[in-house]
């Protein structure tokens, strides 16, 4: 049994809780947000506003992948929810976008690092999963850049669904070999063609 509102919804003594038994979530990348120096207040301050934003895998430092999840779910339908969601996805990418440019302007070591990962993903013969993901974190940052590189967002999202841990294992055994070895190889096809899906 559980003690539920018409008006607020399903109770709980823990806030984040209440509601509407629903929980919105989406995986970001906000290299902006990550990098601004004061980028604990931002989160802190998105969390207020209903918000709640966290590292997507904290172990990974220079990612900058974040969950983003829906905090205030009392006192609305699921429909406005949904909607308030969205939208706010929709400005925290925006603001996250001016931050980037701010903080990339005439900054040599962004452009290093963006460079730096497109030769490492480019000619690898092996490589981890936690420096794949780094890299490839570098090369979405490029994109929202704007710089002038020969891929696109589309090889990078088919090169993440390819790097699960699943597939990568699956194919490191059909072909015994070492999965850092499938996964550098997975990286140097997708960013030649762009057009394998797994």
């Amino acid at each position: 049994k559980y003690l539920l509102s018409a008006r607020y919804g399903y109770m709980s003594p823990d806030l984040k809780l209440c509601g509407l038994g629903v929980k919105y979530s989406v995986l970001v990348h906000l290299s902006g947000i990550g990098r601004a120096i004061n980028h604990k207040e931002i989160i802190s301050r998105l969390y207020e506003r209903g918000y709640e934003i966290k590292g997507w895998n904290p172990g990974l430092n220079g990612t900058y992948y974040f969950e983003i999840s829906t905090r205030l779910n009392y006192g609305i339908s699921e429909t406005e929810l949904l909607t308030r969601f969205e939208t706010g996805i929709k400005e925290i990418i925006d603001m996250d976008r001016i931050l980037l440019k701010e903080i990339a302007q005439n900054n040599v070591d962004i452009d290093d690092l963006i460079y730096r990962s497109i030769g490492i993903l480019k000619y690898a013969k092996k490589i981890g999963h936690e420096e794949s993901l780094f890299h490839l974190s570098n090369l979405r940052t490029g994109l929202e850049l704007g710089y002038d590189i020969e891929y696109n967002i589309e090889q990078i999202n088919n090169i993440h669904n390819a790097l699960t841990a699943t597939n990568v294992e699956k194919i490191a055994e059909t072909e015994n070999c070492n999965s850092s070895v499938v996964r550098a190889s997975l990286i140097r096809e997708l960013l030649s063609t762009g057009g394998i899906n797994v």
